[in-house]
């Protein structure tokens, strides 16, 4: 809750991005997905849309709950432009 207020706040006075980075990808998912109870308009599955995207390797042994964060290289490409404008 501290971050997203923090985020919010910061928001009033200044635009930009942000990035957060996490001990491990399991810490991530769970930071994302504590995120998103706050505020879930900020979620959206398709990478062109949503406030938040988690960007990190994930191997197909990786469990579901970390998988579905795994983007193609092509949806990484895009999000990174996203992040560049």
């Amino acid at each position: 809750a501290d971050l997203v207020t923090h985020w919010e706040e910061r928001l009033e006075v200044l635009d930009g991005k942000g990035m957060i980075v996490a001990i491990s990808r399991k810490a991530a998912v769970a930071l994302y997905d504590e995120i998103i109870k706050l505020r879930p308009d900020w979620h959206d599955p398709d990478v062109n849309e949503g406030a938040i995207k988690i960007v990190m390797t994930s191997p197909a042994s990786d469990p579901p709950e970390l998988r579905a964060h795994a983007l193609s290289a092509a949806q990484k490409k895009t999000l990174e432009k996203r992040l560049k404008d």
